[in-house]
């Protein structure tokens, strides 16, 4: 049995669309704190800082 303490997913992305998959929403970016349109409840980094040179480098 899970131990809701040890899951990561919060309580607002248990909101499920069509396929029972986490809806779409505006998150906050883990790298930069800006909100952005996520498309899933595991993405949680921008588009603009996947693309920077640190991110693709591995040294975000």
């Amino acid at each position: 049995m899970t131990d809701l303490a040890d899951t990561q997913i919060e309580a607002t992305d248990l909101v499920l669309g069509a396929d029972n998959v986490p809806a779409a929403k505006e998150r906050q970016c883990l790298k930069c704190r800006e909100e952005f349109p996520s498309e899933w409840a595991g993405e949680r980094i921008c588009k603009r800082c996947k693309s920077s040179g640190s991110w693709r480098n591995g040294s975000a």
